[in-house]
Parts: structure tokens; sequence; C-alpha cells
């Protein structure tokens, strides 16, 4: 599978993440995020393949750490997770980096 980050749909990707629209399409057709879950895969996407810490979602997501934002950060990576269709066990776009945060598959 491969993801593109595009300012048009890129037909050979599986994943394409629009930006200048803020739209995601998965093998063509359209899946509907949450502004945070957009904010979430569009700071992953800018180095697919590279961990991005949990403490660096936080701020792009809320401006800064607070108290049971990785909580709230671990709802919202699921929430994506459910909406791209990946297993929990085994996920093909957004994985968890242990000990560090995530990164979105290259």
């Amino acid at each position: 599978h491969g993801i593109a980050l595009a300012r048009a749909q890129a037909d050979s990707a599986d994943l394409v993440i629009d930006v200048a629209v803020r739209r995601v399409y998965q093998r063509g057709n359209v899946i509907s995020l949450t502004r945070t879950e957009f904010a979430i895969l569009r700071v992953l996407s800018d180095d697919p393949g590279e961990p991005v810490t949990c403490r660096r979602l936080q701020e792009v997501l809320w401006g800064a750490t607070q108290p049971g934002g990785r909580s709230a950060l671990g709802v919202h990576i699921g929430n994506l997770r459910r909406k791209l269709g990946d297993a929990p066990s085994c996920p093909r776009y957004v994985r968890t980096v242990r000990g560090i945060g995530y990164c979105l598959a290259g």
C-alpha cells in the first residue's frame, strides 16, 4: 500500500491526504475525519515512517501538554485507526512506537 501527501488525489496511492482541502481518501473513497483526527494524520504524514512523540502531537493538538492528554490522544488515535480500517493488533497506517509515540507507515 502507498501513502501520498498531495494537493490532488493520486490514483496509485492507497491512502491520500489532501492537505489543501482537508480530505483523506482511501482507495479513492473519502474518509470522514474530525478536525483532531485530520491534524494527527497530517503531523504523522510530514515524515512517514519516522516516529512522532506523544508530547509533540499533544502540543500540535492542544497547544501544550495537559494532564490526561496522553489518554485523550490514545482515544483519538483509536478512532482514527478504526476509520482507516486498521486492525489494533497489526495496524497498516498508524503504528505505535513503544516508548516514543506514533508513526505513519511509510
